[in-house]
């Protein structure tokens, strides 16, 4: 099933291919704009560490955003065109088909992000060293809490529709989460902050800076986020069907 899905976005981005490469030039041009400003008002900025964490809080911001979207539009989609019912009576629960799906479309995701990375590195002359394989699990685990996030959002998407402006709003959110510098640990609460501490200290090359504490909080905090996005889902799926909004539009 999982490959079925992998296929069906490979499919989906070469049909799309020129729809991507236009999000990528926006993408790339809205973080050379971010960076030419605080570059215009801020003297010191031409630090590569201060170049490197701007790169890593604005591809957390991507990242967040990407995550999130893929699993709130997959069910507000299915919800319009009407195919979510069918979905909810096929062998597989909805929740891991909408699980091998967002993994197949994170795996796109990592790949657009490695790239976006490299593009901010070259706005900012700044060289990127990383273990490609670290970076990745990070990258996946981050995954977990915008995921749960996602069901919260799908979830109430099937009791109230219009939810276009929740969305929206989020993506405020994330930014504002993303460009907070983490100097306490409780921040580690706030969904993402951990994976973009970790991509801190992995490109920083600031190992030492890292105890078992925030290992836990890196894994146990996005776990509980995913958790807690599937007990929702599945707490506003029982009253959508109770009060017979699955479907509608």
């Amino acid at each position: 099933m999982f490959f079925e899905f992998l296929k069906k976005e490979y499919i989906l981005n070469k049909r799309y291919l020129l729809n991507g490469m236009v999000g990528l030039i926006v993408i790339t041009m809205l973080f050379l704009f971010i960076y030419l400003g605080l570059e215009s008002v801020t003297s010191n900025f031409y630090s590569v560490n201060s170049n490197i964490s701007l790169i890593i809080s604005y591809i957390s911001w991507v990242l967040s955003i990407s995550a999130f979207q893929t699993v709130a539009d997959s069910i507000i989609e299915e919800s319009k065109e009407g195919t979510i019912q069918t979905l909810f009576f096929s062998r597989y629960s909805f929740e891991k088909l909408l699980l091998f799906k967002v993994l197949a479309a994170s795996i796109f995701d990592i790949v657009f992000i490695y790239v976006i990375m490299m593009l901010c590195s070259l706005i900012t002359h700044t060289v990127l060293s990383f273990n490609i394989i670290y970076t990745t699990i990070i990258f996946m685990i981050s995954f977990l809490s915008y995921w749960g996030l996602g069901f919260i959002l799908g979830g109430i998407s099937l009791i109230f529709k219009k939810v276009d402006s929740i969305s929206q709003v989020m993506t405020f959110v994330f930014m504002a989460v993303m460009l907070m510098p983490i100097n306490n640990k409780w921040l580690f609460a706030l969904p993402g902050v951990s994976g973009k501490y970790f991509l801190n200290v992995l490109l920083l090359k600031n190992y030492g800076a890292l105890c078992m504490e925030d290992y836990i909080y890196l894994v146990i905090g996005n776990v509980i986020y995913f958790i807690i996005g599937i007990i929702f889902f599945r707490f506003t799926v029982r009253i959508a069907v109770k009060k017979g909004t699955i479907g509608q539009i």
